[in-house]
């Protein structure tokens, strides 16, 4: 299953974190264009509970052959900017479209950069699955960008493109993290000069 909504209003509320957000320090040499910050919390009997701590990320080698198999630590998300995460996606748009139980669940802020010389990426592992069991991706902003496309593959078979289309700005999109493959094509500048591409990522994981 996957399910595209819209956030409205989204956009003006989170912009002004999206510039305060610190350079992914796990990425490559060399590939300066992603930012980040993230945060987790839970939901128990349908309550959704952020938690003030940091976390560390661990995906593996498997999943992610660009950062797979090591622990990665990234700038805490910012509490006002995961309470407002928490309300107007995951409450209004990610959990009444999953089946109902408790869940982890995990918050990635993420801007992509693009200059006239610096291609952004904002799936640097390519194709993929995450790991998870539901995937909510919301597009908080898009500024002269041109690419960015959010594309979804049949799992069981990966040359079946089934959603090939950019969100766009307070678009966010719901998708079964075990029946589907996904990636977001590379972005550049629409018009030279710089843009950047600005997303909520929400992973969803099944509490046993």
């Amino acid at each position: 299953m996957y399910k595209i909504g819209e956030v409205k209003g989204l956009a003006k509320k989170v912009a002004k974190s999206f510039t305060q957000l610190k350079i992914d320090p796990n990425m490559d040499v060399g590939d300066d264009y992603r930012y980040r910050a993230f945060g987790i919390g839970n939901i128990k009997n349908g309550k959704i509970t952020i938690s003030p701590h940091e976390e560390v990320f661990h995906q593996s080698k498997k999943l992610n052959e660009y950062k797979g198999g090591i622990d990665r630590q990234f700038p805490l998300i910012d509490i006002d900017i995961a309470q407002i995460v928490a309300d107007e996606i995951i409450a209004k748009h990610a959990y009444p479209n999953v089946p109902k139980q408790d869940y982890q669940f995990g918050i990635h802020q993420i801007r992509i950069k693009t200059t006239n010389v610096m291609t952004g990426k904002p799936a640097p592992e390519g194709v993929h699955q995450d790991g998870f069991d539901y995937i909510c991706v919301t597009c908080a902003g898009l500024t002269n960008i041109a690419g960015g496309n959010s594309i979804l593959f049949d799992a069981k078979d990966k040359d079946k493109i089934l959603l090939n289309e950019v969100l766009e700005e307070e678009q966010t999109i719901i998708f079964d993290d075990k029946k589907y493959f996904h990636y977001a094509s590379p972005v550049v500048p629409a018009i030279p000069g710089i843009g950047y591409r600005d997303v909520f990522v929400v992973t969803l994981q099944k509490e046993v």
